[in-house]
């Protein structure tokens, strides 16, 4: 289990198909944890990008950063506060 200051690599929020419902993973180093699953809808309105890739029907949401080592804040506390 990472701590809650590691450093993430990216956040992945899989879809259900209807897009009502989500399951939100955390990667780091190759390795991956399930933080939580629940109705997306409550995500939606804070995630522009995530409006998106939904208009695109994606079935999954990945939201990362292009430097890691710049980027400290992204980590998986930062997911766990935005829930």
């Amino acid at each position: 289990m990472m701590n809650s200051d590691t450093s993430i690599d990216y956040a992945v929020f899989e879809l259900s198909p209807e897009h009502s419902r989500y399951e939100l993973f955390v990667t780091w180093n190759g390795e991956t944890e399930k933080l939580s699953s629940g109705f997306f809808k409550s995500f939606i309105s804070h995630l522009k990008i995530a409006e998106e890739q939904i208009a695109r029907e994606s079935t999954s949401i990945k939201l990362e950063v292009e430097t890691r080592n710049e980027n400290l804040w992204f980590n998986k506390g930062t997911i766990e506060r935005s829930q």
